[in-house]
């Protein structure tokens, strides 16, 4: 299994980690939990049995579902969750249902691609705060998350996520997320944590033979991450705006910013069909709507802890020749590069801020920070003179904090 199928593996089977059963007279929370799980991945789960109390809790035993797939080429899952408690519950007069604490023990998922090794990830316990779930209505335009089969809550987290694929384990410990804003529709202030991800060195190699780790110096990975992120809903326009961190141990720190306004919920919906039976797409259409999206910034921002250094003492022992003549050649395929751009004063900034941060590595960082929101339109039409669009967006290329 690559890598990149790997992770897919990770992201699909994460999605149903909110997700429920199948059985008796059901309270109506759970029905809806289950139609909704059914319409979105085919299959309705099942549980072992359920309890209720008069303080409004509901325990679920056994929930297990198999051949939950999106699409044919998607991996075979199968889940099984041992107990989820779920407290406080209570529904208003849309419909909405909210309840104060969801705790999940004993959770396994298992994703099974066709000649290939079974993929698990396996949960031992996690929890929500203040969570949210209700009907889902394919009719509505005024919500950016789906109200059925995922559960929104204000805080969720899970101390340990195993993933074990092909007789190796990769531990992910300390996630934890919030939400702040309107459960109804989505719109709000989000922040993210991940305390750590070990990736064992020989996994990656595995997965990606190219990767000189070893030649780094590097015998695991440690990754963290943590950002915020926003998304605000107005008049059926969507305002999207995030700023992650992603750290590796003795690697250093990306740190991503993005600022991205007017995106239509009707070509989110129209994105949507493109990967599920939903109507056939209008493409000229939907270019025509996504032009129309605003990009008021973005930020690549690198903090060097070792990485670079590694990098470069590792080239030029591979060229047989030391670093600075390495730092030089670098330098001056990109200045050669850059050339057909002809855009000579974006090329001087580049080369000398690359130059300066390969010398004394600290920090790099590329920018576009207009000082008004820039349209795809305008954005496509500016490729004709390189120049003028790096004016219009406003791009900047700094080195340890200096242009």
């Amino acid at each position: 299994m690559s890598l990149s199928r790997t992770l897919a593996c990770i992201a699909l089977t994460l999605s149903l980690l909110t997700t429920g059963a199948a059985a008796q007279e059901e309270p109506e929370v759970l029905k809806i939990l289950l139609d909704n799980i059914e319409r979105d991945f085919g299959s309705r789960p099942t549980y072992e049995a359920i309890e209720t109390k008069d303080n409004g809790t509901l325990i679920i035993k056994g929930l297990q579902a198999r051949g939950v797939t999106l699409r044919p080429d998607d991996p075979e899952l199968s889940m099984h969750i041992e107990q989820c408690t779920l407290e406080g519950i209570s529904k208003d007069p849309d419909g909405l249902f909210e309840i104060d604490s969801v705790n999940c023990v004993n959770s396994v998922w298992n994703a099974k691609e066709e000649n290939e090794a079974t993929f698990q990830i396996s949960l031992p316990s996690y929890s929500k705060a203040g969570a949210f779930i209700g009907p889902a209505d394919e009719k509505r335009q005024d919500r950016m998350v789906a109200q059925g089969s995922t559960i929104l809550a204000r805080k969720t987290v899970i101390p340990e996520i195993v993933v074990s694929f092909e007789g190796h384990d990769v531990p992910i410990r300390d996630v934890e997320y919030t939400f702040d804003g309107d459960p109804k529709t989505g719109s709000g202030d989000w922040t993210y944590q991940m305390g750590q991800l070990v990736i064992p060195a020989n996994l990656l190699a595995q997965a990606e033979p190219d990767t000189p780790l070893a030649a780094l110096g590097y015998h695991r990975l440690e990754f963290s991450a943590s950002g915020t992120s926003s998304a605000k809903l107005h008049n059926d326009m969507i305002s999207v705006a995030f700023d992650m961190n992603f750290t590796g141990k003795e690697m250093g720190t990306f740190r991503i910013e993005l600022d991205v306004r007017n995106i239509s919920t009707k070509l989110m919906q129209t994105i949507e069909y493109l990967t599920t039976d939903g109507p056939v797409v209008n493409m000229p259409e939907l270019m025509a709507m996504g032009q129309s999206i605003q990009i008021g910034k973005i930020r690549i921002h690198f903090d060097d802890d070792t990485l670079t250094d590694r990098v470069l003492s590792m080239l030029a022992r591979q060229q047989g020749t030391d670093t600075a003549t390495a730092i030089a050649t670098t330098t001056a395929i990109m200045r050669v590069g850059m050339t057909a751009f002809n855009v000579p004063d974006f090329t001087n900034q580049t080369v000398t801020a690359v130059e300066t941060f390969l010398k004394r590595p600290q920090s790099i960082a590329i920018e576009a920070a207009p000082d008004q929101a820039v349209t795809l339109a305008e954005i496509l039409q500016g490729l004709q003179n390189p120049a003028g669009l790096l004016q219009t967006l406003a791009v900047s290329v700094t080195a340890n904090g200096t242009r």
